[in-house]
């Protein structure tokens, strides 16, 4: 099979790197229309840091023309950024517009160039515009399949080489041809497929990342609830053990960022009540948490982690930026200095930061960093800066 894959951020270079390693495919062609991004590839230089991808199997063939594209299958990986300048109506007036100018012209150019082509959506997207794209594509030739992705940043090739669901969304009439496509693509990666109508397979997305949204939310919610009261949280929730609360969502911190739960529960939220909430209440803890200080102009201050998590060079919606921002804001003559996992997010190295220690007059630590915690003293650290938090 020759596939191709249009976009080449973060889920479409993680695709090619897995697709570059089946055995049913012959050749990965990726497409993006930024011939900066693609020469800086050929050279070797990723744009996003992500383990395990390496992008140098020979399989692999990266152009900004369609025409150069072989075969007849395309998965469409193209980003679909919120506009928060316009308001869609809704629930209390919308959060948000979603972007979809990416999207149509990826399908645009791709049925331009072959009429037969079957579209593999993975961008995420609201149902409505997954109907508008469609139209674009020839209704006796050409076919449509939705196949949103699952992938944590940090750990995305071994997300995708080990799925847990492979889900598949597609017209009634196309679920054989969907299956077996799909079935072949990604033959050895998923331990079950379901295979549901197109609009389903989106909404699934959505479901899976407001979902964990709220739960951010509510623990989050709790936690203040209890240092408020002088309550010891963590005597709480460490006496929890019902397998009802699942693992991984269940640690507090200042909100949540990133690229995904931010952006599906804005664009999400113009129709259902609890994720308009969900990014809204995120959004006022984080402003909270920033305000909560008072911190004199001129003050020195280092904030561990600058991504939004730990193993990635990724600083959408970034809660520390967001975090930093406000403060500059407010006291425009601070020093503020980020210290990250990646050097080249980071403002210091760790031996200046041990050089300058007693430099600083607060420090903040977002990611989990115990370099950060051996130098400033451990759990003392911990006591002595009782406002810093950790985020997910």
């Amino acid at each position: 099979m020759k596939i191709n894959i249009v976009g080449a951020g973060f889920v479409g270079l993680t695709l090619a790197e897995v697709l570059s390693s089946q055995e049913s495919v012959e050749k990965v062609t990726v497409i993006d229309v930024s011939k900066e991004k693609i020469d800086a590839i050929k050279e070797g230089k990723l744009p996003v840091n992500e383990k395990d991808l390496e992008l140098k199997s020979e399989k692999l063939a990266f152009t900004t023309e369609f025409s150069d594209a072989e075969g007849d299958v395309f998965f469409v990986c193209v980003g679909t950024p919120n506009d928060y300048t316009k308001r869609k109506g809704g629930v209390n007036g919308g959060l948000c517009v979603q972007d979809t100018q990416y999207l149509e012209s990826a399908v645009k150019a791709i049925v331009a160039v072959n009429k037969k082509a079957t579209i593999i959506i993975k961008s995420t997207t609201l149902p409505e515009n997954i109907l508008m794209v469609a139209k674009y594509v020839d209704p006796l030739f050409g076919k449509v399949i939705t196949n949103p992705e699952f992938l944590a940043e940090g750990k995305a090739v071994d997300d995708m080489r080990h799925q847990h669901q492979l889900i598949v969304g597609c017209n009634k009439s196309d679920e054989e041809y969907a299956k077996l496509i799909m079935s072949q693509i990604f033959a050895g990666t998923y331990e079950e497929m379901f295979c549901v109508g197109l609009l389903e397979a989106v909404v699934i997305k959505y479901f899976l990342n407001s979902y964990k949204a709220q739960k951010l939310n509510f623990i989050n919610d709790f936690r203040n609830f209890c240092v408020a009261s002088g309550i010891s949280f963590k005597q709480v929730i460490e006496s929890i053990k019902d397998p009802v609360m699942g693992e991984g969502f269940d640690k507090p911190g200042v909100g949540f960022g990133g690229s995904c739960f931010p952006k599906d529960t804005a664009a999400i939220g113009n129709y259902i009540p609890s994720c308009y909430t969900a990014h809204v209440m995120n959004e006022s803890n984080i402003e909270a948490f920033a305000n909560s200080f008072e911190i004199a102009d001129g003050s020195v201050v280092l904030i561990g982690g600058k991504a939004f998590k730990n193993g990635t060079n990724d600083t959408r919606e970034s809660v520390a930026c967001k975090v930093a921002n406000i403060w500059k804001d407010k006291w425009p003559a601070i020093h503020i200095y980020f210290y990250d996992k990646l050097p080249e997010l980071s403002d210091l190295t760790l031996d200046e930061i041990r050089e300058s220690k007693e430099k600083f007059d607060l420090i903040v630590e977002f990611n989990d960093l115990p370099e950060l915690d051996e130098i400033f003293g451990g759990e003392e650290f911990k006591e002595n800066f009782i406002n810093t938090r950790k985020v997910i």
